[in-house]
Order: C-alpha cells, then sequence, then structure tokens
C-alpha cells in the first residue's frame, strides 16, 4: 500500500479539542477552556442572511468574495486599521481565521525547501501546525514574560537565518491577552522589511482591547510584503459562520491566495457573505459590540481577583482578547497535572496547560472568561479555594 501524506505525521490533532469534547460530556461543566464567544450573532446580521437567502443568492459567487463584503472590508481596513491599500482588489474573502492564516502560508511557502516561519512563545496552537502543514518549519521566539509577554523583537530578530521566509504576529495574543505596543511592532516591520520577510498579522482579536488601542503592523508602514488577517468570529460572535479575510498591497501574493482559495474552497457560502457585509455596515451591530466587550472587561476582572487571591496562581491583568494566562506557584504539580486537577473540580472547570502552546507557556494554565458571567463568578471561587498541596 502506497504511503499517506508524511507531512501530516508531524501535525497533531488540537489538545484543546480534546480537553472541549470531554467537557461536552459533563452538563454542568464550567467551559474556560474554550475561547468561543457565548453572546448571539446580532439580529441584523441574522436578517441580511435571511432576506440572502429569500432572495435566491445561494448559487455560487464570486471565488475571491462578494463584491459589496470585498469593498466594505476595503473601507474597514482604511479607514478603522488605517492600512495602505489600494482598492478592494487588495482584500479576499475566507472561510475564518484558521482559512486565512492557512491560505496565506500555502501562498508564500515552497514547500520542501524547508523554509522557516518565526512566530511568538507561546502562541496559539493552529499557527504551528499550520506552519508545518505549508511545508515550512516553525521557529518559535519567546515573548517578554517580565513585561506581560510583551513582543520582543530582538528574540525575533536573533532567529532570522537564510532560510527564514517569514513572520507571525498575534495581537491581541492568544493565550496571553497581550497587546503588543506601537514601538516593537515597529521594530518587527522594520526588521522583515530589512530582511525582505512577509510578515503576516493575525488579528482575530482587533476589537477586544481594554484601555490601549490595537494597532494593525499594516498601519505602520507601506512595505508591501505585510499580510493582515481578520475574521468575523471575535468580533461578531460568528464562529460557526466561517467568515474571515485577507488583505495585502503585494499582488503577487494576492494572486497565488485567489489560486489557493479557488482550490481549496471556491468561495466562502453566499449568506454568510451578505451577513458580513451588514456586520461592517450596521450602527447598531458596533453599538452592541461596545457592550460586549464592556461585559468581557467585567469577567476579566472577577476572574483576576478570584485567581490572585488563590494560594496556587497569580495573573496579571490583560489588556486584550478574552484569555488570562495565570502563572502556577507553589506547588509541584506540572501545568498538565493542574489542568486535569480543575477538570476534576466540581462542577469540572475546564482550562488549557500553557505547555499546549510552547514550552514558554509550561507553568501556566490558559483560562477563557468568553463564558456566561455566572460560570466566571463560580470558576473565580473554585481557583480562589484551590489547594495543590
Amino acid at each position: 500500500m502506497k504511503s499517506l501524506n508524511k507531512v501530516l505525521d508531524e501535525i497533531k490533532l488540537s489538545e484543546i479539542v480534546e480537553i472541549r469534547n470531554k467537557l461536552m460530556a459533563s452538563p454542568n461543566s464550567l467551559r474556560l477552556e474554550s475561547g468561543e464567544p457565548d453572546f448571539p450573532v446580532h439580529d441584523n446580521i441574522k436578517i441580511a442572511m435571511i432576506r440572502a437567502l429569500m432572495k435566491e443568492y445561494t448559487k455560487y459567487t464570486h471565488s475571491s468574495g462578494i463584491p459589496e463584503l470585498r469593498q466594505e472590508v476595503y473601507n474597514k481596513c482604511v479607514n478603522e486599521n488605517r492600512i495602505s491599500l489600494d482598492s478592494k482588489e487588495n482584500v479576499i474573502i475566507t472561510d475564518g481565521g484558521v482559512g486565512s492564516m492557512s491560505y496565506s502560508l500555502h501562498a508564500i511557502i515552497n514547500a520542501g525547501e524547508k523554509e522557516e516561519v518565526i512566530t511568538h512563545n507561546p502562541t496559539w496552537t493552529p499557527t504551528i501546525q499550520m506552519i508545518r502543514q505549508s511545508g515550512a518549519i516553525p521557529v518559535l521566539a519567546p515573548l517578554d514574560s517580565e513585561r506581560g509577554f510583551a513582543l520582543d523583537p530582538g528574540e525575533i530578530e536573533d532567529r532570522i537565518t537564510r532560510k527564514t521566509k517569514a513572520i507571525i504576529l498575534n495581537s491581541p495574543h492568544n493565550p496571553t491577552g497581550s497587546v503588543f505596543s506601537k514601538g516593537d511592532l515597529e521594530e518587527v516591520v522594520e526588521i522583515a522589511d530589512k530582511n525582505g520577510l512577509y510578515l503576516l498579522s493575525d488579528e482575530a482579536y482587533e476589537h477586544i482591547t481594554y484601555d490601549v488601542e490595537h494597532i494593525s503592523p499594516g498601519s505602520l508602514s507601506n512595505y508591501e510584503n505585510i499580510i493582515s488577517l481578520f475574521t468575523f468570529s471575535k468580533s461578531f460572535n460568528m464562529t460557526g459562520l466561517r467568515l474571515g479575510y485577507i488583505a495585502t498591497k503585494n499582488q503577487e501574493v494576492m494572486t497565488n491566495l485567489r489560486k489557493v482559495v479557488l482550490y481549496h474552497c471556491n468561495g466562502i457560502n453566499s449568506a454568510t457573505q451578505h451577513g458580513g457585509v451588514a456586520a461592517l455596515r450596521d450602527a447598531e451591530v458596533k453599538k452592541d459590540f461596545d457592550h460586549i466587550v464592556a461585559e468581557y472587561r467585567k469577567r476579566r476582572d472577577i476572574l483576576v481577583e478570584g485567581i490572585n487571591s488563590s494560594k496556587h496562581f497569580e495573573c496579571q491583568s490583560p489588556e486584550g482578547a478574552f484569555y488570562l494566562f495565570p502563572k502556577i506557584k507553589e506547588t509541584e504539580l506540572s501545568d498538565i497535572e493542574v489542568a486535569r486537577k480543575l477538570l476534576d473540580s466540581n462542577p469540572p472547570l475546564g482550562s488549557i496547560q500553557g505547555s499546549a502552546f510552547g514550552s514558554c507557556g509550561g507553568g501556566y494554565i490558559r483560562l477563557a472568561y468568553s463564558t456566561a458571567t455566572k460560570d466566571v463568578e463560580m470558576a473565580a471561587e473554585i481557583l480562589s479555594r484551590l489547594r495543590l498541596d
């Protein structure tokens, strides 16, 4: 029998999904392991999708996205993110943030040439697997834990070799909730430019920040090799609707992206794209999301207080996303063992061991406060009285 794709031998299934499946079997569990908003999709987005269906927008669309959505995305990227783009031809629609990342890597990586892609440590777990799946080698640069897991441009520059093809950044950051500063981002953009590297910017949590401004690297330079990646999943609670987009001025990259998207999914479903148009146009949707961010802030503060009153954890208050990354203390248990202990609590409390996100995550756990406030309050109580001796 002929062998299968050997690249996939190096790729792991998500540890987060395995934990999620276990918690789903327990009806009373506290679901702080999963970074999925508990808020519903806004009614105006749903209505736009229903209207699209009733108008028979159920046929094939342009594989790069319907013109109305690409225009709205272009307007948003230019006016809100301040990214220098020429037209909607600099935009392509994808099936969520995973699609944006995966397609971008496949557009730039020469499989089989052992090219390297630098990203930070810790990092969102699928990033490493998608780098490997594209045929590249992941190279991990530590974040600065002493500065709240801040971006460290020097660590990135030190890892550049003749094989380096790209740098991937993610801010606001999953799993730590850190928001990278303008100065640090400017340094990395300059490093990418100086070395002729592609810079992929994962901005999935762009709208979830607290008292700081989200900055798109694409707004800091006219460097054409910046590829900005976005999703509707976190900003508009559209996780299951699978809608995202990529913006770049590099027309050769965009040509490759059109090919990759065409032969991977041949376009995103039409009704969801019309929902995306409503999400970006509708003032009521934005007003509602301002309320959602305020609720996330409330949940963050509740959970930070519970964690910092615990004997076994300490945690800084992050500036973005909806994750906490508390450090484990005063126990000989590993982060994996601590996460298992929390699963055995009553009710079961879901978390993810920090080492799942890279070696620099060892000794931490990740908690997502994107679940109901009452569950966050209960989780804070469990954590405050937890004993691991």
